[in-house]
């Protein structure tokens, strides 16, 4: 894949009421050559980049996402995986906003998935409350069920790229 950019480590604003996905993306940030050869690894990973997700809570984030996946498979399809705790965000914490981190792994991994495809692509979700996990959860797999979104993912395009992609995907399909 591409070289691409470090990710800010920035921390921004909590997103608004009702944010969308592009605003929670921009939040927990687009994370590049994630490395791992096994699901626990990249998911480790995955956890340790968000710059909206403080160190001292990473270990447990972590341990409540590996539980999750255990439990069920977080995988989508097509190449996808949206990992999460069992209950969003484990207690609403006020130190970490809602966000969704967007993870290209450096290389495909297989986590078992139903559609037998390796994961290539991992959306963090971190959402507080359970309702606006669930509303968050079915608007991102509406937005994936779009060919023209995945296929687009899966070129590995820059930040500006995807944000702007996000914005008009959800216009017209939300």
């Amino acid at each position: 894949p591409p070289r691409h950019p470090a990710p800010s480590r920035s921390r921004r604003s909590p997103p608004p009421r009702g944010a969308s996905i592009r605003e929670l993306i921009d939040i927990g940030g687009i994370h590049y050559r994630i490395a791992g050869a096994r699901p626990p690894e990249v998911l480790r990973a995955v956890v340790e980049a968000p710059p909206c997700v403080p160190a001292p809570v990473r270990p447990a984030l972590f341990k409540a996402i590996w539980e999750r996946e255990s439990l069920c498979s977080s995988g989508i399809g097509k190449g996808i995986a949206a990992p999460h705790p069992i209950v969003p965000m484990w207690a609403p914490r006020s130190d970490i906003p809602s966000c969704i981190g967007l993870f290209f792994l450096e290389h495909p991994v297989d986590f078992g998935y139903v559609d037998g495809e390796k994961v290539s692509i991992v959306f963090l979700l971190l959402l507080k409350t359970l309702q606006e996990h669930l509303r968050t959860l079915a608007r991102l797999v509406r937005l994936l069920r779009e060919d023209s979104l995945t296929s687009f993912l899966h070129e590995v395009p820059l930040r500006p790229a995807i944000l702007s992609e996000l914005s008009r995907l959800e216009k017209a399909v939300l």
